[in-house]
């Protein structure tokens, strides 16, 4: 461990700088005195511009766009903070998850938590689901497939992506499940889809045709995830068994949590120990607690962070879909599904994808793209050898992964600093050899740098793109309640099948026509 002091200004501000070495990677970690603020932090930014290219990594700039600059750090040693080396969250504040006993229509449930990001359980959703009742032990041994279907399983209860995975027939993981050291993840298996209903908020071709994947969880209790977060919605739901989930809301929390594992969108503290020395962070934040029980499901909004145990035999599905929301559910754009859609009627565009070859495979099969390929093609598509923000800026709204962006000064901001990550030398320009000798330092933490500013990026076009949907259906309920209260107030004698038209205008009048938008 290496140790300096500096001071940013006399008498002002004062911090211990140390640097940890954690599984072989230099990270720098600051304990303040005080708050770090906006001019602290564009003190650390200097200091940051100014260093070596390769000690870069460990610089400030690695905390300022996770934890130390933006959380108010108690000015003590965090060893001795309660919950120290105990189990995550176990002294933590703990809030409740909201809970249904019901599944909402695919309007209600969009509008209230999905473009909203707010998690919800539905009490007892999947009690009418046949695996409910039918995914015994016995029963799924029985069938058929069960012997050559091959499926992925984690060789540790208490999940380290670095493990190897094994690869096995359903049949023989069956028979010895319960008494090893072991877990299935994978993709469900197309003879077990019958068995698992499309959850009813998801009843609509819009919301069909943006399907991620389906994976299947078995254990026999006693696993323990790693805390992360997926590029996905998901609605997970428990056939046997139990599960705790604890939360941690993205948007609220994304600069105090240090995904240190950037690549898998996990942070590898140790969720039995957690050492709030290298994680001081999470000695503060507030935790969404959930409880499910069997038939019980939950709605995970895309990106919120999560740490999830199981207990007892169990037995779990979760379906995720693309968390852009470019639809609005209008029972017009939905068009008509039966309750009774089964996993097996719809399409996703990563079935069977997973089989244990590569975790990422399950847990980030929507990356984003390589920010570098796209500068790289951003600079060819230029015909220009050298860029400055301005020319980067421009033409990264109009061809790269970016851009569906809003033309916003935040947005503008934000591009900048990713260039400004990139420009090798700091001379103002952006050359194809900037983008091709940071490409080469593809292990480096300022590839972690910029993963995390695409992540700022692609968070701005959610944000963007979930408002105009909630706009866009506030405008259509508003018109819907105008028309309603029109209908109520016509004459007594008035034609009933011109009332009832009236009242049903849902099911033909479209957001995008009431709000004079195309559809994104």
């Amino acid at each position: 461990m290496s140790k300096g002091r500096r001071s940013r200004r006399e008498g002002e501000f004062r911090a211990n700088l140390f640097m940890h070495d954690f599984s072989g990677d230099w990270i720098l970690t600051i304990y303040p005195s005080q708050v770090l603020n906006e001019d602290d932090t564009s003190h650390f930014m200097s200091l940051y511009t100014n260093t070596p290219r390769m000690a870069k990594a460990a610089m400030v700039l690695y905390f300022c766009l996770s934890t130390a600059c933006t959380s108010d750090l108690i000015d003590e040693d965090p060893a001795s903070w309660p919950g120290h080396l105990e189990a995550l969250a176990i002294k933590a504040n703990r809030l409740p998850v909201e809970s249904l006993d019901h599944f909402p229509s695919p309007q209600a449930f969009f509008m209230n938590y999905a473009y909203s990001g707010v998690p919800v359980i539905f009490r007892g959703g999947a009690k009418s689901y046949p695996a409910f009742s039918r995914w015994s032990d016995l029963y799924l041994k029985s069938l058929p497939d069960a012997r050559s279907t091959l499926v992925a399983v984690e060789i540790n209860r208490k999940e380290k992506r670095s493990l190897p995975k094994l690869t096995m027939p359903f049949q023989e993981f069956l028979t010895r499940y319960r008494s090893r050291n072991e877990y299935l993840v994978t993709a469900l298996p197309s003879f077990l889809r019958r068995d698992v209903l499309l959850p009813p908020p998801l009843l609509c071709s819009e919301i069909t045709n943006n399907l991620v994947n389906t994976l299947l969880w078995i254990s026999g209790g006693g696993t323990k995830s790693v805390l992360h977060n997926d590029n996905v919605n998901n609605i997970n739901c428990v056939f046997s068994g139990r599960k705790e989930f604890l939360l941690l809301n993205y948007t609220k929390y994304k600069n105090d949590v240090l995904f240190d594992q950037v690549e898998d969108g996990a942070v590898s503290v140790d969720v039995d120990r957690v050492d709030f020395v290298k994680f001081p962070s999470l000695a503060k934040v507030d935790f969404h607690f959930a409880n499910l029980s069997a038939g019980d499901c939950i709605f995970l909004p895309y990106k919120w962070i999560h740490q999830v145990n199981s207990y007892d035999r169990n037995i779990a599905v979760n379906v995720w879909w693309d968390h852009k929301a470019r639809i609005v559910p209008t029972k017009k754009a939905c068009g008509y599904m039966k309750k009774g859609t089964t996993l097996n009627d719809v399409y996703f565009q990563h079935q069977g994808l997973y089989h244990g070859d590569n975790n990422r495979e399950v847990h980030q099969v929507t990356d984003e793209r390589d920010p570098i390929s796209d500068l790289i093609t951003l600079l060819e598509y230029s015909g220009n050898s050298r860029l400055t923000k301005e020319e980067f800026a421009n033409i990264a709204l109009e061809v790269s992964q970016w851009s569906h962006l809003n033309d916003t000064r935040e947005v503008r901001e934000e591009l900048y600093k990713m260039y400004e990550l990139i420009d090798e030398d700091g001379d103002g320009f952006l050359t194809h050899g900037d983008a091709l000798g940071f490409k080469s330092e593809s292990d480096s933490p300022l590839h972690d740098l910029a993963q995390k500013q695409t992540d700022v990026l692609m968070d701005l076009l959610d944000q963007q793109i979930v408002k105009e949907k909630q706009d866009q259906l506030k405008e259509l309920k508003s018109f819907m309640e105008e028309k309603k209260a029109e209908t109520v107030g016509q004459d007594a004698h008035s034609n009933t099948r011109e009332k009832e038209a009236l009242w049903h205008l849902e099911d033909t009048v479209d957001a995008s026509h009431i709000s004079g938008k195309d559809e994104l």
